[in-house]
């Protein structure tokens, strides 16, 4: 989702009119001011919330609902959506309405591979590949014209960067122990993300773990499988405001990367051979040794 925020971000920058169209989640109602503060959004964009009823083809009623939005607002210069939401930006080309569809990944079933194959062969249409892997994907095993096929990895706005923190002052704002060595993972803490590979990593380092990014059942199965391999206490959050992730990150001795080649989205698919994380230039950023998997 900071993904999604900071491309609204950067285009309402450059001085764009910017609507972000997302489902509301009943179990988790946030207003539009909320989500902007949550995510640190500093230059501010519309936000809307659209009430659509879980069940049978949820996603697709929704992309269906925001197009019926966006056509009742007068239309737009450019229709953008990403990875799976290919409804959406193909009823904005048929419509006229210029649309781009990123991708992360290969459609994951025939209808998706045929719905994005029609897209793609539409006038109005452009597509967005995170990795020039991707984009090759795309060409050679699903016969895509390179045609309207851009390659934009992921990237990171230096703005909660600028000026960076010492390690101290990092550290007093996190709170986080001073002297202790600390290897820091931020980001998802489901199966799939190779935490098991970094939790042997460091058995019998004498450094202390902190990871965050997750929900506190993830917290609490992370913590039971350090305690289960002997690691020093770890630092377990759940998930923080994004605005915190800079003091978190130049907290760290060592950034970890542990990728494997199983590396799960949170819809269950396969990464590793196409991701382009921005976790990466996140920890970039910070200044900090990063210790990545060779993916």
């Amino acid at each position: 989702h900071i993904q999604i925020t900071q491309m609204c971000q950067a285009m309402a920058r450059l001085g764009h009119s910017v609507t972000l169209y997302i489902p509301q989640d009943p179990r988790n109602p946030s207003s539009p001011q909320q989500i902007l503060e949550y995510y640190g959004m500093d230059t501010p964009f519309d936000i809307r919330l659209l009430e659509v009823p879980e069940g049978f083809q949820a996603a697709m009623r929704f992309q269906w609902r925001a197009f019926r939005e966006i056509r009742r607002s007068g239309g737009a210069a450019l229709c953008y959506a990403r990875d799976r939401d290919v409804l959406a930006v193909t009823l904005a080309a048929a419509a006229g309405i210029p649309a781009c569809l990123e991708v992360h990944n290969l459609p994951v079933s025939a209808r998706e591979r045929w719905q994005t194959w029609a897209f793609h062969r539409m006038k109005a249409a452009g597509m967005v590949c995170i990795t020039a892997a991707l984009r090759e994907a795309y060409v050679r095993r699903l016969g895509f014209s390179e045609s309207g096929m851009l390659v934009a990895s992921g990237g990171v706005d230096l703005r909660p960067f600028t000026p960076p923190l010492p390690k101290a002052e990092a550290r007093r704002a996190a709170g986080f122990p001073q002297e202790e060595p600390l290897v820091v993972y931020t980001g998802g803490l489901y199966a799939g993300r190779g935490l098991e590979c970094l939790v042997e990593a460091m058995r019998g380092r004498n450094a202390s773990l902190v990871a965050g990014g997750g929900t506190p059942d993830q917290v609490e199965a992370l913590a039971a499988q350090t305690r289960a391999t002997g690691l020093r206490a770890p630092i377990l959050r759940p998930a923080v405001p994004h605005a915190r992730i800079p003091e978190i990150l130049f907290s760290a001795d060592v950034l970890a990367m542990p990728y494997t080649w199983r590396t799960l989205q949170a819809s269950g698919r396969n990464s590793a051979a196409f991701m382009s994380p921005m976790k990466l230039f996140e920890y970039l950023a910070a200044g900090r040794p990063i210790v990545a998997s060779d993916l």
